[in-house]
């Protein structure tokens, strides 16, 4: 759970990262655009000064009347002209006589405008983004000198109708949302990696203990199947030379008196496996068989068991192909130990 933590923090701290680089880019795409703008503005405010200037002896009110009244103008972009220190056009005639008693200084009143208006110069267009009346403008201006006098010429222009513009503000949406959908997929992909990785995880370990207790399991099953293997007298048969260690084995534990003994001579495999047969059927796992190899005899000890009865010794001692040469029972171990070197010869 920490690991997801640590995922999701870094990718939203990667997310947020990736946010601020793209508001950034699409506000230098913005700049751009305005500064694109800004040109094409600067051209038409030459075209408007060379209007002007194809005439050399027009007045002032000719000027505004003949050129500067029949430009489009509205709240969002609109002209002023100025003389030395006075204003003489500002959008219309109606906000002309607003400002006819106020110099330029005091219309661009605000510090970006007041900067604007110290850069402009003789022969050279210039524009800036500037504020009027709290609106923020892209200004392009010059000063030009027509019959003797310094005039000012500017062109403002609302920043909103360039960013407004229908076809912009459709790119500029299309590419919000495909970033958007970027970082979305930057936040929700490495989660539901890791927590597909979590998951993953889980199911591994919960594999590796399923194996891990199935290996005990079938150890456990070996071991059983070993000791079994070992241990179940139905299945094995000993080299007499094992005898003496056997026996000592069991004079250390209880129940194992009266041990019924019992030497089997078989002639024939046959008679070998008829021999293990009636063992298995008469004494179960009670009975434990050794072999002497050199003489081909089965030494049969039966724990926990007396004298034979009836019924078995008409199966033990008619065995075909096998014959019990003798037998006995003991009912303690040295009597046992006695007899065991005879029995290895």
């Amino acid at each position: 759970m920490s690991k997801m933590f640590k995922v999701t923090a870094i990718t939203l701290i990667l997310a947020a990262l990736a946010s601020v680089v793209s508001w950034y880019a699409l506000s230098r795409y913005e700049k751009g655009l305005l500064d694109v703008c800004s040109v094409q503005q600067d051209n038409y405010v030459q075209l408007v000064l060379d209007q002007i200037n194809l005439e050399k002896d027009r007045s002032d009110d000719e000027i505004i009347s003949n050129i500067l009244s029949t430009l489009n103008s509205s709240t969002s972009r609109y002209w002023t002209f100025s003389k030395g220190e006075s204003i003489l056009f500002v959008k219309d005639v109606l906000e002309t006589d607003k400002y006819k008693s106020f110099s330029s200084d005091n219309y661009y009143n605000s510090e970006s405008a007041k900067s604007f208006v110290g850069k402009l110069t003789f022969g050279r267009i210039i524009h800036e983004t500037i504020e009027v009346n709290g609106i923020s403008y892209i200004a392009s201006g010059t000063m030009f000198e027509y019959n003797g006098n310094d005039y000012e010429l500017c062109l403002l222009t609302n920043e909103t109708i360039f960013l407004d513009n229908n076809i912009f503000l459709s790119s500029k949406v299309e590419l919000v949302i495909i970033i958007v959908f970027i970082i979305c997929i930057l936040i929700i992909t490495p989660i539901l990696l890791t927590q597909k990785n979590v998951n993953l995880m889980a199911k591994y370990n919960e594999t590796l203990a399923n194996e891990k207790e199935l290996a005990t399991s079938v150890e456990k099953l070996n071991a059983q199947l070993e000791e079994r293997n070992i241990y179940d007298s139905r299945r094995n048969v000993f080299s007499v030379d094992l005898l003496d260690e056997f026996v000592e084995r069991l004079s250390k534990r209880s129940g194992v008196l009266p041990i019924f003994y019992a030497r089997v001579s078989c002639k024939t495999d046959n008679g070998e496996f008829r021999a293990f047969d009636a063992t298995n059927l008469l004494f179960g796992k009670n009975s434990i068989r050794f072999k002497n190899k050199d003489n081909d005899e089965l030494i049969v000890l039966v724990l926990d068991h007396g004298d034979l009865t009836y019924s078995e010794k008409d199966i033990f001692f008619s065995l075909k192909h096998a014959r019990v040469e003798e037998y006995k029972t003991f009912y303690t171990f040295e009597e046992l130990r006695m007899i065991l070197p005879e029995i290895k010869r």
